[in-house]
């Protein structure tokens, strides 16, 4: 999962941890020859067959890594170093310096505050409960803060386990070619959440229902509505100033989900220009996954691609799968090699459609059973096409049958009834 430069910065993060020779053989060993099985690369190390010393620089290296990737978080979100400044206090009371102690608690509840980290919030103001007198603090005050940090931390995580089953519910029937009852299930789910005003500026719980309510518009192609929610709500936080400096993922998330909703209705204008606004965000951002950027990519192509740019869709959509690496397993990844086989068809370059089609992994049970019965379909009617393209009639016509026969249930959802329809037409 390393990235561009991030070997050779690892590289220089173990050396300066000391006792790296090994540790730095095995990591170079591991980067180049991905995949290979611990026997191979005990022999590449040793020379010989020797697992426990394998073992013990495996335990070695994998604490590197960790401490690696903690202090990145710390770069990128204030996280590592907000989890070591509350480390860093716990020791200092035990130490009974109650004023050190204090200077770095104060640092991690106001970093904490900054990027709404209200489980670490929660660990802050228990340490300081616990040790009140000592630290000299105000009891009333601080009552008063983990009184309202723990409302908002259990509203969070209410909502956390409601998206979390809205998400394995819309999983489910995307995996079966099902639709949801969104209005009956959003109604439900409201009353378990119980908003209130408190949250009504909060950008990450504003974040996380509207992703919820993504999930059931997403299932049931409701995207004019889910436009209108989305648009609402970030427009209204934009206009109360409720976005800080720690809420530019928060803020990038919102404005995904509002150029996607764009997209889907065919706003195509409105969408590009929302798709700028999250391009100029990223810039001033410390560190953006790469897979955020391949959400953006893969919508602002399919755009291209539905306004006669088919040309400029091709080269992004390349350059976004060989950034892909072979451990990702990214359904996104997957969404845009049939997307590059769609524009390469329209292009007229039939052969690298095809080659497209035929390397994408997995056999069509997995991929069904990870992306979907409707991703599924869409991949038979381009096989499909490209049999009759081809003028291959025997197979076009096999495989017409067998999508008549496979689909039998799919189309009775009143979302695909018109497809069946369309076949007939075929």
């Amino acid at each position: 999962i390393l990235d561009g430069f991030e070997p050779a910065a690892v590289r220089e993060f173990i050396q300066r941890r000391g006792k790296s020779k090994r540790d730095l053989q095995l990591f170079n060993a591991i980067i180049q020859n991905p995949g290979a099985p611990p026997n191979e690369l005990i022999m590449l190390l040793y020379g010989k067959p020797n697992r426990g010393a394998y073992k013990a620089t495996q335990a070695r290296l994998t604490e590197k890594l960790r401490d690696y990737l903690v202090h990145l978080g710390g770069g990128a979100l204030g996280y590592g170093e907000l989890y070591l400044d509350l480390a860093a206090a716990e020791q200092l009371i035990k130490r009974r310096a109650w004023t050190c102690a204090i200077h770095f608690l104060n640092r991690a509840e106001e970093q904490a505050i900054h990027y709404r980290h209200y489980n670490l919030l929660e660990m802050i103001y228990s340490t300081e409960l616990r040790e009140v007198t000592n630290l000299g603090l105000d009891l009333t005050a601080l009552e008063a803060k983990w009184k309202a940090n723990r409302s908002r931390l259990d509203s969070i995580i209410r909502l956390n386990a409601v998206a979390a089953r809205v998400r394995l519910r819309h999983e489910e029937a995307r995996a079966h070619g099902k639709v949801l009852d969104s209005n009956a299930m959003l109604k439900e789910l409201l009353a378990e959440v119980r908003p209130d005003l408190s949250e009504a500026d909060d950008p990450m719980y504003n974040e996380r229902m509207v992703s919820l309510i993504r999930d059931l518009a997403t299932s049931t192609k409701e995207y004019p509505g889910f436009e209108r929610v989305v648009s609402g709500c970030y427009h209204r936080l934009k206009k109360r100033n409720a976005f800080q400096a720690g809420d530019a993922d928060l803020e990038h998330s919102f404005l995904y989900m509002l150029g996607h909703a764009q997209y889907r209705n065919a706003r195509f204008d409105e969408a590009m220009t929302t798709i700028g606004e999250a391009r100029a965000l990223r810039e001033r951002m410390t560190v953006v996954p790469k897979q955020v950027t391949r959400k953006f990519a893969a919508m602002e192509a399919a755009i291209l691609y539905l306004t006669g740019k088919v040309h400029e869709a091709i080269p992004l959509l390349e350059k976004c799968l060989n950034q892909g690496s072979a451990h990702e397993q990214d359904k996104e990844l997957l969404n845009m090699q049939l997307n590059l086989a769609a524009c390469l068809y329209s292009a007229r370059e039939y052969k690298r459609a095809v080659k497209v089609l035929v390397t994408l992994p997995y056999d069509k049970a997995t991929l069904t059973k990870w992306m979907g019965v409707e991703w599924r379909f869409k991949l038979d009617m381009f096989e499909l096409i490209s049999y009759y393209d081809r003028n291959l009639m025997d197979e076009a016509e096999t495989q017409l049958q067998r999508m008549l026969t496979y689909y039998k249930e799919f189309f009775r959802a009143e979302n695909y009834a018109r497809v069946e329809v369309y076949l007939g037409f075929i």
